[in-house]
């Protein structure tokens, strides 16, 4: 009930630090230097805060078994699936986001993040399970959830945006740790 983040306002694009090899990204990446204009007067440069590699896909990117129908066959043709994939992170206070572009051969684009990091601990109180786990003998891991919104404008097929909206309700509940207080919560 305590933990409302607006993960933007710590400026998640400028929270972007060094890579490491062989751990972030495979060693054999392509690391790129990143810019900032983010609360500062000028550029800023952050080594190695980009990466670029190939993944394979576990899936051929196209293959064939021609069969003679007698537990043979003709001639067996397939070629591995990859994508190239861009990276980066975002630490967040605890949090550090993995954020990956994936660019297939065929032209489709895939966008993902993963959240890791340490995770956002209080007290524990028997009461306090109704909103986390029991992680140790006075630590409760309070459940939440990561909301993410982008935004890609590629203007394919023309220079015409579209609009969306999302509507988030609220409750207003009893605070279970100060009775008579309320709190409003999404």
């Amino acid at each position: 009930m305590q933990t409302k983040y607006l993960d933007a306002g710590w400026g998640m694009g400028s929270v972007t630090y060094e890579l490491a090899p062989g751990v972030d990204c495979p060693e054999v990446s392509t690391f790129l230097d990143v810019h900032h204009l983010y609360d500062s007067e000028g550029p800023r440069r952050f080594r190695r805060a980009l990466c670029v590699f190939e993944l394979p896909t576990g899936v051929p990117l196209r293959r064939h078994f021609d069969s003679d129908f007698r537990g043979g066959f003709q001639f067996y043709a397939g070629l591995e699936g990859h994508a190239l994939v861009l990276r980066t992170t975002s630490t967040v206070y605890n949090y550090d986001y993995i954020w990956d572009v994936l660019l297939y051969p065929n032209g489709v684009l895939e966008a993902k993040v993963h959240a890791t990091g340490y995770i956002h601990a209080t007290f524990y109180t028997p009461r306090g399970r109704r909103y986390g786990s029991r992680v140790h003998s006075h630590v409760l891991g309070n459940v939440h959830t990561h909301l993410v919104h982008y935004k890609v404008d590629l203007d394919v097929a023309g220079t015409g945006n579209s609009f969306e909206t999302m509507d988030v309700s609220f409750e207003n509940i009893s605070n279970p740790w100060s009775p008579g207080a309320r709190v409003v919560q999404p």
